[in-house]
Order: C-alpha cells, then structure tokens, then sequence
C-alpha cells in the first residue's frame, strides 16, 4: 500500500513539475498564468474592508509574487529541493520570516 502511495505522490509532482514548465514555455500560458494571479489579487482585494484596499492589494501582490518566485525556481531546479523548502525561503527572503 505504501508503495502505491509512494507512485502516486511521484506522479503528482511529476505531473505539476510539467505542467508548471509548460505555462513557463508557452508566452500564451504565462499570460493566462498572470492574468489569473491578477484576478486572484483582486478576489483578495474585495474580500476586505475598502479602507485597507491598498495594503490587502499590496499584501496580496508581494505573496503572489513570492509564490512565483518559488515555483520558478523549482522549475528550474528539476522540481528539486522540495517546494515547501522554496516557499520557506522565499517568504523569509521577502518578509524576514516564513509564515
């Protein structure tokens, strides 16, 4: 059972390590890709109080922004070291500790 589990995680990061590749080698992809971290800053935005619109607008740019500074670097890596790990020292990089 453990070995079957073990195949399926190998899948699944396989499987992001190619997606994420592909969006970082199709211009069209990456596009999609921004315009969704756009609409997903905004989704954030709305979600607050008006009068914190532009610290929740800020907030949300600078994780969206760490999240795919992580993810590239990963890429980059041939999925190596763990995501966990790059997200770990990404936040700390931006914000001097990890959340």
């Amino acid at each position: 059972m453990l070995a079957i589990l073990d195949r399926a995680v190998a899948t699944e990061h396989d499987l992001l390590l190619a997606r994420l590749r592909l969006m970082i080698d199709t211009p069209a992809l990456q596009a999609r890709h921004l315009d969704s971290q756009f609409r997903l800053q905004e989704a954030f935005v709305r979600a607050v109080d008006p009068g914190l619109e532009y610290d929740a607008r800020a907030a949300a740019s600078a994780v969206l922004g760490v999240t795919h500074t992580a993810l590239l670097r990963w890429a980059a890596g041939d999925g190596e070291p763990a995501l966990t790990e790059l997200f770990r020292d990404a936040f700390t990089a931006a914000f001097g500790h990890a959340p």
